[in-house]
């Protein structure tokens, strides 16, 4: 009798987020959201304006659903135009409210690599070292989107249902690293997480994917221009390794 076998190879949910091009708040509740996720970090960010532009990045990063966070006209019609990528949950929010009035998360999300990394190196470990450096600037900083986009932060828990800063800092002993308004900023400690880097934690490129370009660089351009923000974050999106210059 004949036999065959099946493997199957499993990858999270990729986001595509649909955005005006001058819509900065967008811009940064797309970054925020994407560090909630597990495999966040590869959710590019679509400015629909193009739609040119943003339909190659739907086919370049093989986009699974669309998720609108701004509105107008632009956006409605880039999403009829892809309606060959249906959201796929029962509700339209990325967090649910459940029967008891709480919130949870409609994907998968951080807390499954942050239970992995504590059980295999704080269960049963005496003396733990901190695993996850856990950046803070102030709001008024002219760098503040650029650290967004390198460093991480998490949206409000009033927003997600769950408190994503207090998860992390206590299962991952997180330490606080405060960047002063104008100073110095810090050099990321090889071998500790950030919160950045924590939603691809324990996530492997898959050996069929060919990324031919494996060399660290940087993004040369103005921390004021969302289109730049948007091309830093989409090149490292790539896994594309990169430091905004």
């Amino acid at each position: 009798m004949n036999t065959l076998s099946i493997r199957l190879q499993y990858r999270p949910l990729r986001l595509g987020w649909c955005i005006l091009k001058d819509d900065l708040e967008a811009f940064r509740q797309a970054v925020r959201y994407s560090f909630t996720m597990w495999g966040g970090r590869f959710n590019p960010i679509l400015p629909v304006d193009d739609p040119d532009l943003a339909g190659a990045l739907v086919k370049l990063f093989r986009v699974d659903a669309l998720v609108p966070l701004s509105k107008g006209t632009a956006v409605d019609a880039f999403l009829a135009a892809h309606s060959h990528l249906p959201w796929p949950l029962m509700g339209d929010d990325l967090f649910v409210d459940t029967m008891d009035g709480k919130k949870v998360p409609a994907v998968v999300d951080i807390s499954h690599p942050i239970i992995w990394i504590f059980e295999a190196s704080f269960k049963n470990n005496p003396a733990p070292e901190p695993a996850l450096d856990m950046y803070a600037w102030e709001p008024t900083d002219l760098l503040a989107d650029v650290f967004l986009c390198s460093f991480g932060a998490f949206p409000s828990a009033e927003d997600t249902g769950v408190n994503y800063a207090a998860l992390a800092q206590t299962s991952l002993f997180g330490a606080n690293k405060i960047i002063q308004n104008g100073g110095d900023v810090h050099i990321r400690q090889v071998g500790r997480e950030t919160i950045a880097t924590l939603n691809r934690a324990e996530m492997k490129r898959h050996y069929v994917v060919q990324n031919h370009w494996d060399w660290p660089g940087f993004y040369v351009g103005e921390a004021d221009n969302i289109g730049d923000l948007v091309n830093y974050w989409n090149l490292r999106a790539a896994d594309i390794q990169l430091v905004f210059f």
